[in-house]
């Protein structure tokens, strides 16, 4: 009952920083992670959202929490300018060497280059 109190209050909160200090208070992997997934479009700055989902010991749950994170980090990149293309993909860099290996970058650099082709 407190997790899904605390989980319920953290959603509704507009600052991300005291909503992610009650998620961190939730003692159910998968409650603090759909909490995670949730406010996570509240956050200018993944870090701390990052750590907390590093917390959770369980991997199934770890992996959906950030999935949700990521998921709303390339919505918000969606909305950014092809001049911001390049700076933003060589941030993205590790984490997609983390995420996918050598064979995520590859595709990657191919994709720009496709993409690169059409654009004029």
């Amino acid at each position: 009952m407190r997790n899904d109190l605390l989980v319920k209050i953290a959603a509704k909160l507009q600052d991300a920083h005291e909503a992610l200090e009650l998620i961190q208070g939730v003692q159910s992997n998968g409650l603090r992670s759909q909490a995670l997934a949730e406010i996570a479009p509240k956050h200018k700055d993944d870090r701390e959202a990052l750590a907390t989902a590093r917390e959770i010991q369980d991997n199934r749950y770890r992996e959906t929490a950030l999935e949700g994170i990521v998921l709303t980090t390339i919505r918000g990149l969606s909305n950014r300018r092809r001049v911001h293309l390049l700076s933003d993909l060589s941030s993205l860099a590790p984490l997609m060497a983390k995420l996918g290996g050598d064979e995520a970058l590859l595709e990657t650099i191919q994709a720009i280059e496709d993409v690169g082709r059409w654009w004029p």
